[in-house]
Order: structure tokens, then sequence, then C-alpha cells
């Protein structure tokens, strides 16, 4: 339920950021347009090795909730997408929506992690 709460209130958030910085975003849950093709293999390296940790982490237990390695891909992805961002398109202020997005996900993954969500 707590984490319900949270992500509805970043949800909201969000939207609030989207219409003060006047940035329009196709959509939450729509595919990313990579701006270079090299951030676009490492993105998947990022992936496959997140992968590999939730793999790891069925043997040999190392985090109490595949949950936590869940939510701290969400928060370096979206870093790194911010970081894509910045860099290709300063203009367009989504990269700040992005590290918006990293510190949330950040901020449930350690939440998940101590056990309070």
């Amino acid at each position: 339920m707590k984490l319900l709460i949270i992500i509805l209130v970043y949800l909201l958030l969000d939207s609030i950021l989207c219409k003060l910085l006047k940035v329009k975003r196709k959509s939450i849950f729509g595919r990313y347009e990579h701006l270079d093709v090299k951030y676009a293999s490492t993105e998947k390296y990022l992936f496959y090795a997140c992968l590999g940790f939730m793999v790891i982490n069925l043997f040999f237990d190392i985090v109490n909730s595949p949950f936590t390695i869940m939510w701290l891909f969400f928060s370096i992805l979206w870093l790194y997408r911010g970081y894509q961002e910045w860099k290709f398109n300063k203009e367009n202020k989504v990269y700040v929506l992005s590290w918006f997005s990293s510190i949330v996900f950040g901020a449930i993954a350690f939440l998940t992690l101590v056990g309070i969500t």
C-alpha cells in the first residue's frame, strides 16, 4: 500500500514538473528513443548486468527482495537516460524529469532494502 502511494505521488509530481518546465512527454510507458547508438547498446548491457545479478541473487541471496534490484536498475537507467538527454538536448528539459525519476526509484530501492515498503 505504501509503495502504491509513493508511485501515485510520483506520477502527480511528474505531471506537475512537466507543466512547470513546459515539457511535453510522449508517454510514461512509451518506447524510449535513444539519441545515440552507443547509449542504446550500453543500456542493453546495463539490462543484462541487472538480469545477471538477479540470477546470482537467486542462488546466493545477496539482497532480501528481488524488487530492490529492480528499483535500483530503474534508478540507474533513468539516471543514465537523463545524462544522455542532458548531453544531447539541453534546450529541452526532459533530463530534469529523468533525474527526478531516478531519485524516486532510488528512494524506493532504499525503502525496499530497509523493509519499509
